[in-house]
């Protein structure tokens, strides 16, 4: 694991989890702003503000659920604001998007569920490059797997992946069917979701509820079961919504 790629001075570095996160927001606004629905529906200015303020709003959700379920793991509580140095969940920082997007956008005057749409299909693939920062910082990691070249499931490598396979099938999904608005958003809600609560059952520094019926899901894969069934009900609330149509 490489969970620090360059020491500047003292106690400045630049670690390799801060520097994937950095770009995988790039590689979003790169995506994004080419996209048919930002051209239709928002200004690359609009884009830009968007994902300004809600990089502040993913790593504040990101931090808060992660000190929630890990904060047996902090030395002190100067630690909690340590974020260059890893320690941010995935699923907080979908949370706080989740609730600070449409805010944002209604706020503005700017369509809300195309919009949301937008972010729903290109989401996964800056989620997809995070992954592989948890992978060089060591964080997320898998339980023991013993198979002569591996000694923990790469879980890490496994979400970049099946994230990365989300990205497409959003994009190929758009290029092809007639959805409604809303749609893609409620699709990555689903998508998203199932692969981590997949994955999570591979994941070896799970949180569990200690009393409960169901202990070996994990606190994340509450969250993310919750969110994949709001998926579900959005994806057929969507349903009455505009039709984008072809060609966009």
């Amino acid at each position: 694991m490489y969970p620090e790629i360059l020491h500047l001075y003292g106690p400045f570095s630049i670690h390799s989890y801060g520097l994937m996160i950095a770009l995988g927001v790039i590689t979003f606004v790169w995506t994004a702003n080419r996209h048919p629905l930002r051209k239709k529906y928002m200004s690359s200015d609009a884009l830009m503000d968007l994902v300004i303020m809600g990089t502040f709003w993913a790593v504040a959700g990101g931090r808060l659920l992660y000190v929630l379920t890990q904060w047996h793991t902090l030395d002190n509580w100067s630690d909690l604001f340590n974020v260059w140095q890893g320690g941010l969940s995935l699923l907080g920082s979908v949370l706080a998007c989740g609730i600070f997007a449409p805010l944002y956008l209604w706020r503005h005057h700017i369509p809300v569920l195309p919009c949301l749409d937008l972010i729903g299909i290109n989401a996964p693939l800056l989620q997809s490059i995070s992954r592989i920062g948890c992978f060089l910082a060591g964080c997320c990691y898998g339980r023991a797997f013993h198979s002569g070249w591996l000694d923990a499931h790469p879980t890490q490598l496994y979400s970049a992946a099946l994230l990365l396979m989300i990205f497409f099938t959003l994009r190929w999904v758009y290029n092809t069917k007639n959805m409604h608005q809303g749609q893609f958003f409620a699709l990555y809600l689903i998508m998203s979701n199932a692969e981590r609560f997949c994955v999570d059952f591979f994941r070896g520094d799970q949180e569990f509820y200690s009393h409960s019926l169901l202990g070996a899901i994990s606190i994340h894969q509450w969250i993310a079961l919750t969110l994949l069934c709001l998926g579900l009900i959005g994806f057929g609330m969507a349903r009455r919504t505009t039709r984008y149509g072809r060609p966009l």
